[in-house]
């Protein structure tokens, strides 16, 4: 995407869901070091499409069957560097 950060992760989540999946699949997980701004973009577009949005730290994340889509920032706002292959695993 040519978008800013932002909108990019907002159009990543923004996935189109129809009928049962609809209902049962609408949670979207963000890294709690994600920048404020791209979760706030993020934040505001799942508020508009019916999604759920956790927000958490990756190494302890609670993935379900409801969360379809997930965001990870690397390096954290902080900069810090987390390695997120056992979370993508």
């Amino acid at each position: 995407s040519l978008l800013d950060e932002g909108t990019a992760a907002a159009e990543a989540m923004a996935r189109r869901l129809s009928g049962k999946e609809r209902e049962e699949a609408m949670t979207f997980f963000v890294d709690e070091g994600c920048f404020p701004q791209t979760r706030a973009v993020v934040e505001t577009r799942a508020a508009a499409l019916g999604i759920r949005v956790v927000v958490g730290d990756p190494a302890k994340a609670p993935l379900g069957d409801d969360i379809f889509g997930a965001l990870l920032q690397y390096p954290a706002a902080d900069g810090g560097i987390a390695d997120p292959r056992p979370f993508i695993e």
